[in-house]
């Protein structure tokens, strides 16, 4: 590997003096040393070093830390600071533009070498992932469907030539506008325009797919019949990012289906001459029509085939299948059913049948077509077929394609039990070597004796799998810590590297392992198994011969993950979960408090919501918490209404897992009740996205809420695209629009008119509102220029606990807006 050449930024000569020698006994290539700006611009352009050292004060009109801003426009080049200035407002300019580390001098050589070491490793990442952005682009470029990416606010974002076509917009075009704006769908029928599926996919909501009478209409008015369905897009901690739509033209599918109809005139003559058995089934299964082929079948004359129970002849331990399928038919959850199962002949031999059943709407009513197909020796030869493609030919241990099915069923099976379970992938180091020296028979017989080998370690434990080539990939069914899975690590390097004697000759190989877990380290078996190859390769890098656990298990970032949700299961009982609560303010007064959860850990410190709110969710905490969090508002605002302020309302935030859970309503019934606090003075906030993912069920629980005589307000609103109709039949009184949109205003022209234009939503519907976000004073003045509104943000207060906020509610102190 070549030494990383490094330019030095330094306009004090003694210390540049030292920090090149230090360098280069580092090993490094200094290749100039400059004191002005200037002149790193020009040696930075010249000579095109790996990285660059930066003093921040240094001579000449520019510092080091606009020179870095300047040096990024030329190329792009890794920048590590040094200076003896370790102030907010520096740092903050510093990774503004950039910065790939800051050190503080005076420093140690080990730091100065280990900042160093990082900031080129980070630089090699940056310019891959670049790399890799820019292959997908081109890869999406090059498909015929069209695909349309949006940010989280459904913005287009891009669009590769097929959207472009199929719409008739451009990427310039439609960049910044709303994905509904640039791909409108109507149905076919009645022209009305249709969902798009992009909100629910930022919302987290199944796929929504477009009958086959959607169709685009694109720039110019003209229709086109798609297909169309969208997802999410997520980041590497799963963090939500966007979403991505893909629609095709079905026009050629739809002129299909046309020709599909026109043959089911012919179907009466077909049915009677075909050679596969076919019959009309009443809804008891009995034969109401039936032609010759299934007369031979069922080896009955066709007037005794009449009448009969046509699933009587079905092998008992394939019954469950057909009735399950036959059940889902006849109550309507599913149109057609196609299933392979075994059947009864008058001998007593069974044969594999391949069914067909669809629904039929008559005059007469209710009735299904099947069709029988003869597949017995089809499915022998399928079965010989699969016991081949299940098995490595060489060391007879499972393939990949069958361990890839086998992963898919123990993610869903760990799911359903929230448990877990490890993979293994073993590479074996020096393999090649063992090929091109004593050839490719020696070769095998290595790879079936390691093989043997990891059959042994891993035992009953799960299976061993020929991953391909010189790879083996072991599925651990047990739950296993840490602890065990590095023992079982140690145990297969080592035997893995005990020699093989062919002959005179010896065989010896090495192995390196990354372990990866279920769910840590993916969410399904293609992220575990992409977990646990960076793993191996890491375990490589380091040497070889060697195990690393993925996502830097064993360092002390994964650690405290785990630590964290271990002790989020005590922190309810512990007493380390409190309430702070942000004032909301009309006309310069307080006249209600939202609730706020805040978790304090003795040890690990203060821990913010978007960290441990979706942990009690995944782990089913947000229930006790949630309910908890409840009872203690109510409570808190009893206190202040006997204090002095009975006026106050309080609102606190409800979990969609609170509100399916069932009882919630008879929960804030009992919070209310055990509180003393009257209903009206009680606020419950709803996220918009949950308010439209299921209106019909949010307005059972909504209308029970009201009976209470509680209020209800919409949060987040404007970021889940409500339908209007559903937001005038259920029972709000409050908007609270969302703070993205408060955060532009009044500067953004386009972000002023969508607040106006809600804010005179809500007035039509009778509706209060709350500004969310407000943080300077020209928002603040923005949102009084519209008359009587509610104001809530950083700017006005922040959250606090119930004690500070005393003095302020009693008109005894400032409003504070720093923390």
């Amino acid at each position: 590997m070549k030494p990383a050449r490094i330019l030095l930024v330094e306009d004090e000569a003694v210390i540049a003096l030292e920090l090149a020698m230090r360098l280069k006994s580092y090993g490094y290539v200094i290749v100039d040393t400059v004191v002005t700006g200037e002149q790193a611009l020009l040696a930075a352009a010249a000579l095109a070093p790996d990285l660059v050292l930066m003093d921040i004060m240094i001579q000449g009109p520019i510092d080091g830390i606009e020179t870095a801003r300047q040096l990024q426009l030329i190329r792009r080049m890794p920048v590590l600071f040094l200076s003896a200035n370790s102030d907010t407002a520096t740092v903050e300019r510093a990774r503004g533009v950039g910065g790939f580390g800051y050190l503080v001098k005076p420093f140690r050589g080990e730091e100065l070498r280990s900042s160093i070491e990082m900031a080129l490793e980070r630089a090699q990442m940056h310019e891959r992932l670049i790399q890799s952005e820019q292959w997908f682009a081109k890869s999406l470029q090059c498909i015929g469907d069209a695909v349309i990416a949006t940010d989280v606010n459904a913005l287009v974002r891009f669009m590769n030539p097929s959207a472009m076509r199929m719409t008739g917009w451009s990427l310039e075009q439609a960049s910044g506008h709303p994905v509904d704006e640039v791909v409108t769908t109507v149905d076919a029928n009645s022209g009305l325009a249709r969902s798009s599926p992009v909100a629910n996919a930022l919302t987290a909501q199944p796929n929504l797919r477009l009958s086959a009478t959607a169709r685009l209409v694109n720039r110019h008015g003209h229709q086109l019949p798609v297909d169309e369905s969208s997802a999410a897009i997520l980041g590497e901690t799963e963090e939500l990012l966007g979403a991505v739509l893909v629609f095709r033209d079905v026009s050629v599918r739809q002129a299909l289906t046309r020709a599909l109809g026109d043959s089911e005139a012919r179907f009466r003559a077909l049915f009677e001459q075909t050679p596969m058995a076919m019959a009309l089934l009443d809804y008891s299964a009995q034969v109401l029509l039936g032609n010759a082929a299934l007369s031979r079948l069922m080896q009955c004359p066709p007037d005794v085939c009449l009448g009969q129970v046509l699933w009587q002849q079905c092998v008992a331990t394939d019954q469950p299948l057909l009735n399950k399928h036959w059940t889902a038919l006849r109550e309507g959850a599913a149109q057609h059913a196609c299933l392979e199962l075994r059947w009864l002949q008058s001998g007593g031999a069974p044969i594999w049948l391949q069914l067909d059943i669809a629904g039929l709407e008559l005059p007469s009513g209710d009735c299904w077509m099947v069709h029988l197909q003869d597949i017995d020796a089809r499915k022998q030869a399928e079965l010989a077929l699969v016991r081949m493609a299940h098995f490595d030919s060489l060391t007879g241990l499972i393939n990949r394609a069958w361990l890839l099915e086998l992963g898919a069923l123990a993610c869903a099976e760990a799911q359903q039990k929230s448990s877990g379970f490890a993979l293994i992938l073993v590479n074996l180091d020096s393999f090649k070597t063992v090929n091109d020296s004593l050839g490719h028979a020696v070769g095998d017989q290595l790879l079936c004796t390691e093989a043997e080998r990891l059959k042994d370690l891993v035992g009953s434990r799960g299976l061993v799998c020929r991953w391909g080539g010189d790879e083996y990939m072991l599925l651990l069914h047990a739950d296993a810590g840490v602890v065990e899975l590095s023992q079982l690590a140690e145990r297969i390097v080592l035997s893995l590297g005990e020699p093989l004697l062919v002959g005179i000759d010896e065989a010896r190989s090495s192995a390196s392992l990354g372990l990866a877990r279920y769910p840590l380290d993916g969410a399904n078996i293609a992220e575990l198994i992409v977990s646990a190859d960076s793993a191996m390769h890491r375990a490589k890098q380091d040497g070889k011969r060697q195990y690393r656990f993925a996502l830097g298990q064993d360092s002390e970032s994964g650690l405290q993950q785990l630590r964290i949700e271990a002790q989020l299961w005590h922190a309810l009982e512990r007493q380390q979960l409190q309430v702070y609560y942000q004032p909301v303010l009309r006309h310069g007064r307080i006249e209600s408090l939202e609730a706020l959860l805040r978790w304090f850990h003795p040890e690990l410190g203060s821990i913010g919501p978007d960290v441990f709110i979706p942990m009690a969710e995944q782990q089913g905490l947000i229930l006790p918490i949630g309910d908890w969090v409840l009872r203690e508002a109510c409570r808190q605002l009893k206190q202040w209404h006997l204090g002095g302020r009975p006026d106050l309302c309080v609102a606190v935030n409800v979990s969609v897992r609170q509100l399916r859970g069932g009882g919630f309503v008879q929960t804030v019934a009992a919070a209310l009740a055990e509180s003393g606090l009257p209903p009206a003075k009680l606020e419950l906030e709803l996220t918009e996205s949950w308010l439209m993912a299921d209106p019909a069920g949010c307005a059972e629980v909504m209308h029970a809420l009201r009976a209470l005589g509680v209020s209800i307000s919409v949060d987040d609103f404007g970021t889940g695209y409500s339908s209007l109709a559903y937001l005038k039949r259920l029972p709000v009184q409050r908007l609270k629009i969302d703070h993205t949109f408060m955060r532009d205003v009044p500067a953004d022209p386009q972000t002023t008119c969508i607040v106006r234009a809600i804010i005179s939503l809500a007035r039509e519907l009778q509706l209060d509102v709350v500004c969310e976000g407000i943080e300077t004073p020209e928002q603040q003045n923005f949102v009084l220029g519209l008359g009587d509104l509610a104001l809530q943000g950083f700017g006005l207060h922040r959250p606090a606990p119930a004690a500070e906020l005393w003095p302020l509610l009693m008109g005894q102190a400032a409003f504070r807006t720093e923390d």
